[in-house]
């Protein structure tokens, strides 16, 4: 299926009409949870004009959800996790079909990258964002001395 705000697919819809006939609609938290884990492929495709140089939030959530994540190629995914073992890219839609094909026939590959970047994600959780702040903020060499609150 095809999930997601209908004005973000429209052009694709255009493009490519049978992907229309497979649109789903919006999900809200919970369901999409359910859809991302329950998917054999997420494919998570970047508004350029929100995303051009970040990644959006989907990245993560897919992965927490444990869901096995085929996202279009960009530069700061190469920060944040291991590309190819934690989660898969493409740089066109031709390169995205071929690595569709690929990887539903490839289950136990499949399977070992989506338990990899499900692994990965817990390291981008919130509490593992904050936790890893307050140890920034509080550790010995960021602290001012002779100074009280």
């Amino acid at each position: 299926g095809v999930w997601g705000p209908e004005f973000r697919w429209r052009e694709h819809f255009r493009q490519f009409p049978f992907l229309k006939k497979a649109y789903r609609g919006e999900a809200p938290g919970t369901d999409a949870v359910k859809i991302y884990n329950a998917s054999k492929i997420n494919l998570n495709i970047h508004d350029t004009f929100q995303c051009n140089t970040s990644v959006n939030n989907r990245t993560f959530q897919i992965l927490a959800s444990g869901g096995f994540e085929l996202v279009d190629d960009r530069e700061r995914l190469y920060r944040l996790f291991d590309v190819g073992n934690d989660l898969v890219t493409f740089q066109n839609l031709s390169e995205a079909s071929e690595r569709v094909s690929y990887y539903l026939s490839h289950d136990a590959e499949r399977e070992a990258i989506r338990q990899r970047g499900h692994f990965k994600a817990a390291a981008h959780s919130a509490t593992s964002r904050a936790s890893f702040m307050l140890k920034q903020i509080l550790s010995p060499e960021n602290l001012v001395t002779g100074v009280r609150a």
